[in-house]
């Protein structure tokens, strides 16, 4: 089983991390786990997570580390160098590509593009929640890219015009 913890920060906007998590969570190889500096965190659309993990005891190996938006808690530092420094998969959307950025994590490519991904990093700077779910499963070869497009289209389009050109009976 592997596992993906999604470390959601304070101030997180509420869309970002379903378009991703929804996926993972739809295959039996993966669970997802949730992870705050407190054991609750609300979001700006005022959605109160009890979460799986605070930061003291977060799984330093999991299979994936998503950082979810809000405002950066430096406690976080440590964890995302160690995670670099090893390759281990991370990926992060929203104001927390911020910190990426100004401490050289990531490639000054993203001042300029929505999306960047390269080897074991995935990170978008806005709500490119579709986008940035394509680009992190196909960095954890979640499927194939046949696959994963088929779902973005899912989520693109709507049900009834993906069952329509896939010639599912509604």
């Amino acid at each position: 089983m592997k596992t993906a913890v999604f470390f959601v920060l304070d101030e997180n906007v509420d869309w970002e991390g379903p378009y991703l998590s929804s996926r993972l969570n739809q295959n039996s190889e993966w669970t997802v786990k949730t992870a705050a500096t407190n054991s609750e965190i609300v979001s700006t659309g005022g959605f109160k997570t009890k979460v799986d993990y605070t930061i003291e005891d977060l799984p330093k190996d999991c299979d994936l580390l998503v950082l979810i938006g809000g405002k950066f808690d430096p406690a976080l530092s440590e964890i995302i160098d160690l995670r670099i420094k090893k390759q281990q998969p991370l990926a992060a959307i929203g104001e927390v590509v911020d910190y990426l950025v100004s401490n050289h994590q990531v490639s000054e490519r993203l001042l300029t593009d929505e999306l960047y991904a390269e080897s074991n990093l995935v990170a978008a700077k806005t709500a490119l929640g579709n986008e940035f779910a394509d680009a992190v499963l196909k960095m954890v070869d979640f499927t194939s890219d046949k696959t994963v497009k088929a779902l973005a289209e899912f989520y693109d389009n709507g049900y009834f015009e993906y069952c329509q050109k896939y010639g599912i009976t509604v």
